[in-house]
């Protein structure tokens, strides 16, 4: 669901990869949608719990995210882009930090 805009580097944390896991740690909690199926048309609130693995610390200037549908083992199908918060926040090294990010998926997506 969320990427993170680490200043030169975009972490993709839908989709890591081994050296992107090393860098950070992160966790993704909708609070009001524990099962993480939530209704198109409703604002959503997610609360992203981020942990900077690093030696230096960690500039996350903003998070955006997506509604994507597995259309195999490999490919996803992007549904929704969703606009980015700003949060410009400095993590230290070993720190840990909580991000509210929200949204709202198009009325227009039928859930399934």
């Amino acid at each position: 669901l969320v990427l993170l805009d680490l200043k030169d580097k975009v972490l993709d944390l839908g989709h890591k990869k081994d050296e992107e896991v090393q860098l950070v740690a992160a966790v993704t909690i909708f609070p009001e949608y524990a099962d993480r199926r939530f209704p198109s048309g409703v604002p959503v609130e997610a609360l992203i719990g981020f942990r900077n693995n690093n030696d230096g610390t960690c500039h996350v200037d903003h998070i955006r995210g997506s509604l994507i549908f597995p259309s195999s083992q490999l490919t996803y199908e992007y549904l929704q882009n969703f606009p980015g918060a700003m949060y410009n926040t400095t993590v230290s090294s070993g720190d840990e930090a909580c991000f509210l990010y929200r949204f709202t998926a198009d009325p227009s997506i039928e859930p399934s």
